[in-house]
């Protein structure tokens, strides 16, 4: 950290703090330091820039209390994600070379003395191999052996990639078949399993990161500049956010539980409504306006009753229930 230009401010990672902690300005570059060169541009500014905080939307999670700027998901797990990226890296050379018929020629000769594996092999017509290739079969001079050595497949990997992924998983907070696309030994009950906790975790980012961070603040300028060219009297507009719902393991079972809630008084219609992604004003309008386009083309479409009252059986009396059924 270091003083700012503005009095008692200081600079924390880039971040300008006035006396009372508050962000007052961001110091940013005018253009990314590892980015091309500008056409036109004879030399290139790598001095940072103050700009105000009001104009600077910093999106990040914080999971500590003064916590200056974000950390990437990936930081906990990007070695060993390179780890990994080395090993299968190590195992397709390794399967290209198990896939080669390698020949080593043994000179009979005197004065030759020919290393083992050399690169430059001399053959009859004067040409010079430089290289095995698969399948390759050299013709050999005069006084020349050769042994044939066919490399043996290597065993399964399956196991240390699965647990490193694994561990790649835990490090993002996702599930493995998220990260991976492997759902070879997923069920429906692991699956959902892990997309409750999944979704849980995603709500939480949208509703306590994503939208006070960066989509009120957006929603904020959108409404003011609106206003300042007359395109709505009041400077601010009322706004609800209604983020993508997420996709059900089971569609059929999770509009089952809502309906069920919706009997119970658990939630509302509106609430159903804004869970599923929809505004339920919109919702209403567009109901009745197709109900009305039906009535008037003379349509008629069964209505699903949400929340409809069962019909109670009629109870039969004390003596009903006593006298015996007929044989």
């Amino acid at each position: 950290s270091k003083s700012g230009p503005n009095g008692d401010n200081i600079i924390v990672q880039g971040v300008e703090f006035d006396p009372l902690g508050r962000r007052a300005a961001y110091w940013l570059f005018p253009e990314h330091p590892g980015g091309s060169v500008v056409v036109g541009r004879a030399t290139r500014s790598f001095v940072s820039r103050r700009v105000p905080a009001d104009r600077v939307i910093h999106l990040y999670q914080a999971r500590r209390p003064g916590q200056v700027r974000g950390v990437p998901d990936l930081a906990p797990v990007v070695t060993l994600l390179k780890d990994l990226g080395d090993y299968d890296e190590a195992i397709r050379v390794r399967a290209k070379i198990e896939a080669c018929l390698t020949a080593f020629i043994t000179s009979l000769e005197q004065g030759l003395n020919p290393a083992l594996g050399v690169d430059r092999q001399r053959q009859d017509d004067g040409a010079t191999r430089e290289s095995f290739e698969p399948g390759m079969i050299n013709r050999l001079r005069p006084g020349e052996d050769v042994k044939i050595h066919a490399p043996t497949g290597s065993g399964s990997h399956n196991d240390y990639r699965l647990s490193g992924y694994q561990g790649v998983a835990v490090g993002v907070d996702l599930t493995y078949d998220l990260i991976t696309g492997d759902l070879r030994q997923a069920n429906y009950s692991s699956l959902r399993a892990g997309r409750l906790t999944t979704n849980r975790r995603v709500s939480q980012a949208q509703w306590h990161t994503v939208i006070p961070v960066l989509c009120d603040p957006v929603a904020e300028a959108f409404t003011a500049a609106g206003a300042s060219l007359g395109l709505w009297p009041a400077p601010s507009v009322p706004w609800q956010w209604s983020p993508q719902p997420p996709d059900e393991v089971d569609p059929l079972k999770a509009a089952q539980a809502v309906r069920e809630k919706l009997a119970m008084g658990l939630r509302t219609p509106q609430q159903a409504i804004l869970g599923e992604g929809f505004d339920p004003a919109t919702q209403v309008a567009e109901l009745a306006e197709w109900n009305a386009m039906l009535e008037a083309a003379g349509v008629s479409l069964p209505q699903l009753q949400l929340g409809a009252p069962r019909q109670e059986q009629p109870e039969e009396d004390d003596d009903a229930r006593r006298r015996p059924a007929d044989d």
